[in-house]
């Protein structure tokens, strides 16, 4: 099928299974041609496999951290709660 082919780099293995191969490789050579995704078949859907890991927190660059704005949006959250807590702990009059 190789030896058929225009462009030879495009044909794979499972491609001889087809119904009508040299079609199949002739409209992978087509130019502007999209090549369809290998998750097309898959039962699953599109990276549903991936629900159990867990990804680390996310960390600044150290230039970044060097700038110490950590500890500003702390301190500012820190004072945002107490601030909502303050809020649900009033009393209506």
């Amino acid at each position: 099928l190789k030896q058929v082919a225009p462009r030879p780099d495009l044909v794979e293995i499972w491609d001889t299974t087809a119904k009508d191969p040299v079609t199949l490789v002739h409209l992978k050579g087509v130019r502007n041609s999209v090549p369809i995704p290998r998750h097309w078949s898959a039962k699953r859907k599109y990276l549903q496999g991936k629900r159990g890991l867990e990804k680390p927190p996310f960390q600044l660059p150290q230039y970044i951290q060097a700038t110490g704005i950590e500890k500003l949006r702390e301190v500012l959250s820190n004072d945002n709660d107490s601030d909502t807590l303050k809020k649900t702990n009033a009393r209506p009059t």
